[in-house]
């Protein structure tokens, strides 16, 4: 944006304006406050962003803590864990004895690569033992990105336990 405005500059002072130094400060100045002020709006999607918690046609929505007691529940617990507590240990605790989810080195070096203050929401589609996830990220200034997993679960007891996790073509 800032080189947009010097373009724009030079562009009127070729085309007779004033060649003077302090007026080329003064619109300097302007061009970069203008910058500025339009840097601060496109950081705003993560400030505003909110996940608001919801239940409908099937769809669970939210990004509270979850639990171990149903499919949707052991997902938002993942989430939870690797967004909100970043913290790969709690997250593959999540995990089942079989799950293709066993390092917990890349899996850490996965949330350390997510900036500390983004955002998340989570949105759940269970059919049976797997589900369809959409989790919308909002890093730090930037727009959201929404990515599509498939996670496939299984039951020990009482509990539901991530099996795996694959990335779905978009």
């Amino acid at each position: 944006m800032l080189i947009a405005g010097v373009s724009l500059l030079a562009l009127a002072q070729m085309s007779g304006g004033e060649n003077e130094p302090d007026n080329i400060a003064a619109d300097l100045d302007q061009i970069q406050a203008e910058s500025g002020a339009a840097a601060q709006v496109e950081s705003a999607p993560a400030e505003e962003f909110a996940c608001e918690e919801s239940e409908s046609g099937g769809t669970i929505t939210g990004a509270g803590a979850g639990d171990t007691k149903s499919v949707a529940g052991v997902i938002l617990a993942f989430e939870h864990a690797y967004y909100s507590a970043r913290d790969a240990e709690k997250a593959l605790d999540l995990t089942s004895d079989d799950s293709t989810l066993v390092n917990v080195d890349a899996l850490q070096e996965g949330i350390d690569s997510v900036p500390k203050g983004t955002e998340h929401c989570v949105s759940i589609t269970p059919d049976g033992d797997t589900a369809t996830v959409e989790i919308t990220e909002v890093r730090p200034s930037q727009a959201p990105q929404t990515f599509v997993q498939e996670i496939t679960t299984s039951r020990d007891g009482d509990r539901v336990e991530i099996v795996e996790i694959a990335e779905e073509e978009q």
